[in-house]
């Protein structure tokens, strides 16, 4: 590889890592200007539950958001590229933590109609769910901007139980910016 073509690999990867966090970013603050702008216009995402546009997904992944998961937190792990010019594809792991409100529509949504109807007059508040997964996403090159054309979500494990609810409050009153960051 030429150092002219390393450069650009490298400098390529780097962005393609940015939009992926900032895609978590943006889905665990719920920010959908945010969450649309990883992808192209004419993207589409297949997460299991919603194959279609991915700005259409996005609306619809904020809006479920806000209604059944208390707060959610996302990591990305072993972020493999293949660089073809203005294409790319991109593997990645992830894992997912949400807290779910206790209803029976909510945890059916997250945690599939099994967990839910065991769960059904627990009478716990919220629920702890924790998900890995893999991101099989293709990039494209426009303008010099990359961004997501098209996205298939894989469900690989998830973990269910009753909340505990330990130490969110005592934590959340020692911190002078909860939920700061770079742009905040």
């Amino acid at each position: 590889m030429m150092p002219e073509d390393l450069i650009d690999f490298l400098f390529s990867k780097d962005q393609i890592t940015s939009v992926l966090v900032q895609y978590w970013r943006a889905a665990d603050r719920r920010d959908l200007d945010s969450l649309k702008s990883v992808y192209w216009p004419d993207a589409i995402d297949d997460h299991q539950l919603f194959k279609g546009n991915a700005h259409l997904f996005c609306e619809m992944n904020v809006a479920t958001a806000a209604e059944i998961c208390v707060l959610t937190q996302h990591t990305i792990t072993n972020v493999d590229c293949r660089i073809d010019g203005d294409r790319a594809y991109v593997e990645s792991y992830i894992q997912a933590y949400h807290r779910v409100v206790g209803e029976q529509k909510a945890l059916k949504i997250l945690m599939g109609d099994a967990y839910a109807e065991a769960h059904a007059n627990s009478g716990h508040a919220t629920h702890d769910c924790l998900t890995g997964g893999q991101y099989f996403d293709h990039f494209e090159r426009r303008g010099g901007v990359w961004k997501i054309i098209d996205r298939v979500a894989r469900r690989d494990w998830s973990i269910g139980q009753p909340s505990s609810l330990t130490s969110d409050d005592a934590l959340k009153n020692t911190l002078t910016s909860f939920g700061g960051g770079l742009n905040s």
